[in-house]
């Protein structure tokens, strides 16, 4: 019996069900994220950079789902201090 071939509709309903949220609906407030990569791969504790606009120095439209991380709610990424 040949596999069944899946939709994209299909594979959205099953990352939803896991859990994953499209990147348009990413918080932007330092909250520690797993992001899941357009190509596929997962990376975890990433956060929004908002001062150069990027997840960690990585843009946005390489990546197509995000996950909160398994961290408490209220969790917050440290603020890196550059000197």
């Amino acid at each position: 019996m040949p596999a069944e071939i899946k939709t994209a509709e299909d594979f959205e309903r099953e990352f939803t069900a896991l859990g994953w949220q499209p990147m348009a609906t990413a918080p932007r407030d330092g909250t520690i994220c797993d992001l899941w990569l357009t190509g596929g791969g997962r990376l975890t504790d990433q956060w929004w950079c908002g001062e150069d606009g990027t997840w960690c120095g990585l843009e946005e439209e390489m990546f197509s789902h995000w996950m909160r991380a398994p961290y408490p709610q209220d969790y917050q990424a440290p603020i890196l201090d550059d000197e």
